[in-house]
């Protein structure tokens, strides 16, 4: 019966799978479980390993990494709008931060001040021992009001 079933199924157009009820069913199930899944990735909360010593282990949220990187952007005055893209390869973490600038300012030094504050508190400060700097992405130009 299943057998025959299944023989059936596999020559089947297009047409007769969709209009059969099996199909619609199996294809409902498929997207809700990919639904799912999507979602239970999307809030998931990964935990980032700053640094292990024999007291244990120190961990930080991506979200409180996010606002560090955050807090550091307003101590500069000339970035604006930062967001922030976590990228981990090979056991270590590097940072994409994306901002907004006033067209007018000098982008060497800004982009020196923003890697010297979030090195220090990455490394000095929180003592990440898998940092591996931050790149910066200038994603458009504030207008001086």
């Amino acid at each position: 019966m299943f057998v025959d079933r299944l023989h059936q199924i596999s020559n089947w157009t297009i047409h007769q799978a969709i209009n059969d009820k099996f199909y619609q069913y199996a294809l409902s199930f498929f997207i809700l479980i990919s639904i799912v899944l999507f979602l239970v990735r999307k809030f998931k909360q990964d935990l980032i390993k700053v640094f292990s010593d024999e007291q244990g282990d120190v961990q930080i949220t991506q979200n409180a990494l996010y606002e560090l990187v955050r807090k550091s952007c307003e101590t500069i005055p000339d970035i604006f709008s930062p967001t922030t893209t976590i990228c981990r390869k090979g056991g270590k973490l590097r940072l994409l931060v994306r901002i907004r600038v006033k067209k007018d300012c000098d982008i060497k030094n800004v982009r020196r001040s923003l890697q010297q504050t979030v090195e220090q508190i990455m490394v000095q400060n929180l003592c990440f021992n898998n940092f591996d700097g931050c790149d910066i992405l200038i994603k458009g130009f504030e207008s001086e009001n």
